[in-house]
């Protein structure tokens, strides 16, 4: 990540996993306001969390392995097409 961002990967009850394991990518630290005048997304994906403070949920599954993460899938059924 770049400097004053943090990224982790979590359970479903927002705890750290331990390495090797799958969760979702969660990104901090120096992050946007949110989506542009998409209230409810921003409010979804944006969240609090008493250990990590302003996080953004991504969606995406993922592992630590050899130090870099591996993106296994999503925890949705969205795509991304391009980026």
């Amino acid at each position: 990540p770049q400097p004053g961002c943090y990224v982790w990967i979590l359970d479903k009850q927002r705890q750290q996993v331990p390495t090797g394991c799958t969760g979702e990518i969660v990104f901090g630290g120096q992050l946007a306001d949110g989506y542009w005048n998409l209230p409810e997304t921003t409010a979804e994906k944006f969240v609090e969390l008493p250990e990590f403070g302003r996080v953004y949920l991504s969606g995406d599954l993922g592992r630590w392995k050899a130090g870099e993460i591996e993106i296994v899938g999503r925890a949705d059924r969205q795509g991304k097409i391009r980026g």
